[in-house]
């Protein structure tokens, strides 16, 4: 288990000990942290384009070279000597 999955189970457990009126005071602490955490982390990045003047737009059929290319890459895989 990874150490903010431990930190998590430690703060549930020590939630059973709080009071309810303390109960919406923590509800607002851990509202406002989640609230400062969205507005960095909402930025929304689009790849459109990412791939334009990368060569594929010269291929006159993608999917026919994307097979062509697994199947040389699988047969290089089992030539290979252990």
């Amino acid at each position: 288990m990874n150490t903010a999955a431990i930190r998590k189970t430690e703060i549930i457990k020590k939630l059973s000990r709080v009071s309810e009126k303390d109960l919406d005071r923590i509800k607002i602490c851990i509202e406002s942290v989640l609230a400062e955490y969205a507005a960095i982390t909402q930025t929304e990045h689009s790849l459109k384009g990412i791939w334009k003047d990368k060569g594929f737009d010269r291929l006159e059929d993608l999917e026919r070279e994307i097979r062509q290319t697994r199947k040389e890459l699988g047969d290089s895989i089992l030539k290979r000597e252990p």
